[in-house]
């Protein structure tokens, strides 16, 4: 999956991490993998959502380009964060308090958006 998303940071190291979850900043995560077909084709929804939330520099992405890495990357969540990737794609937000709140819904920019709001306000 080529996604634009040049100023979008990815998630990869522990320490990249643990910088984002730590730093009490509200931001969205999103954990996708280029094999997840559910991935693909809602990665225009995304896109539009990383466009809508720039400014706010709210929105990071972690990637798992193959099996292998995807193993590790989910071992190295459940370690900092203590949530466990279950399926692909996952909205995860952080709270100014530095909550984890996984996101379960219907997905748009719109509902993205508003759901960031929601996390600057907990």
């Amino acid at each position: 999956m080529d996604l634009p998303w040049a100023y979008v940071p990815e998630l990869r190291t522990e320490q990249d991490l643990r910088r984002v979850v730590f730093n009490k900043q509200p931001s969205l995560i999103y954990v996708y993998s280029p094999l997840c077909p559910y991935c693909v084709s809602g990665a225009p929804v995304f896109e539009e959502a990383v466009r809508t939330l720039h400014s706010k520099r709210a929105f990071r992405f972690n990637a798992m380009p193959s099996l292998e890495e995807a193993d590790r990357v989910q071992d190295l969540f459940t370690k900092v964060t203590n949530v466990k990737i279950t399926h692909f794609p996952m909205v995860l937000g952080i709270t100014k308090k530095g909550l984890l709140v996984e996101y379960k819904g219907p997905v748009s920019a719109q509902v993205l958006a508003d759901f960031y709001e929601a996390l600057r306000q907990t």
